[in-house]
């Protein structure tokens, strides 16, 4: 055989070799982009942005922190395989539906597990908490535990959780503070203002006039010394009472409602000289909570029923403001 063809032998023989080479890399290569499609399809659920040039680390991290983040939902609250296919359809429902990602939704999740939430109560607050994090831009998780923390000091239902996230995003909107403050300050105050007979509505209203009035950072801590005071007064404290015909309680042994008690220290200390108020003040109350009930006064029991009617008109302000806030971002 000659040199030229022994050369056209080996040729076709390396092209051919170098063809089936080629075949299995694009069979290769077709395989990863079939699991790569399937990676991202799961992934949509969760709320995961796949707008062109998105990295795969990125998705790859978003699937992970969301598998991770259900395992913590059911460490915390055991919920049973049947349970927890319930809470990933609603985390992924509201990645989908919501400016949250999935992985969001399961952190507020987990953190109302973790408030002692059953899974049919995480299930209906979820989306309320969600409507006022984006309310006020919070995080979900951090929206969620203040939702769980004054459902429960004040004793109420996990159904009440929309009436709730409405009433903290109204009574934040109608005061110097923000929702995560007015979170703050509710966990100081909500456990005294339940035991004293007092609401969310007229709870709220006070802090959101505190915090007007003396800020945010002292309100809670003064309206729980306040409730402290109305329901077990010191003797030197009756007696002050007693002296100007006061008495927090009504005829059926009751705390009056705060509004009230402000209108009739006002009526009673009113033409009195400044320093001689303080002292009455100061005698009812210890020095520090004299100054916030003070504030009150100034603001007048007037203006504390203005704010508590509105917030009992608030139905739907949470999920109101979540859409503004969230136009504002997109620009719609």
């Amino acid at each position: 055989m000659s040199t030229l063809g022994s050369l056209a032998i080996n040729l076709t023989a390396r092209t051919a070799g170098l063809t089936k080479g080629l075949g299995k890399a694009k069979k290769s290569i077709g395989g990863f982009g079939k699991s790569l499609r399937g990676a991202v399809g799961a992934l949509a659920p969760l709320g995961m942005p796949l707008a062109a040039g998105a990295g795969i680390a990125a998705i790859v991290r978003e699937g992970a922190g969301f598998q991770k983040q259900m395992s913590a939902i059911q460490a915390v609250n055991g919920a049973t395989e049947s349970q927890m296919a319930s809470l990933r359809a609603e985390a992924e429902r509201l990645g989908r539906s919501t400016a949250f990602s999935g992985r969001e939704a399961a952190e507020g999740m987990e953190a109302l597990a973790r408030a002692g939430f059953t899974v049919e109560e995480t299930l209906t607050a979820t989306s309320a908490a969600l409507n006022l994090a984006a309310a006020d831009g919070l995080e979900l998780k951090e929206a969620a535990g203040i939702t769980a923390s004054t459902i429960r000091q004040f004793g109420l239902d996990a159904s009440n959780a929309g009436a709730v996230t409405d009433v903290l995003a109204k009574g934040a909107a109608s005061g110097l503070v923000n929702v995560s403050q007015l979170g703050n300050a509710m966990g100081f105050a909500a456990s005294a203002a339940s035991l004293a007979g007092k609401g969310v509505f007229e709870t709220t209203s006070a802090l959101s006039v505190l915090s007007t009035q003396i800020g945010a950072d002292k309100s809670g801590r003064a309206l729980r010394s306040i409730f402290a005071s109305m329901a077990k007064p010191t003797s030197e404290a009756q007696a002050q009472l007693d002296a100007l015909g006061l008495s927090f309680m009504d005829s059926d042994k009751n705390i009056k409602p705060l509004a009230t008690t402000v209108d009739e220290f006002g009526a009673a200390l009113a033409g009195m000289p400044a320093g001689e108020q303080m002292r009455i003040l100061n005698t009812v109350f210890d020095k520090q909570t004299a100054s916030a009930f003070g504030g009150l006064m100034a603001a007048g029991g007037e203006e504390l029923r203005r704010v508590e009617g509105d917030l009992q008109g608030a139905g739907g302000f949470a999920a109101d403001a979540a859409e503004t806030q969230l136009d504002n971002v997109t620009g719609a």
